[in-house]
């Protein structure tokens, strides 16, 4: 078994969910409760549930999409 750590690759869909809270975009929970990449993104930290029930990205995801941005382009 290999030491390295377990590196997180996000989906399109994952990033293209992470832009859209970046830019501001309210999004209910409901709304994406139905999509598998919204369970990872919040179980890796990368998005969390706000006091109003919406998503919002946390500071880890905008650690990821800004790697993302750098390492892909925009």
């Amino acid at each position: 078994m290999s030491d390295t750590p377990h590196v997180f690759v996000p989906t399109r869909d994952e990033l293209e969910l992470l832009q859209r809270l970046h830019d501001g975009e309210p999004i209910p929970f409901p709304e994406t409760i139905r999509h598998d990449f919204t369970e990872r993104l919040y179980e890796h930290g990368f998005m969390a549930v706000d006091i109003d029930g919406g998503l919002a990205i946390t500071e880890r995801g905008e650690d990821l999409l800004a790697h993302h941005l750098l390492s892909h382009g925009a």
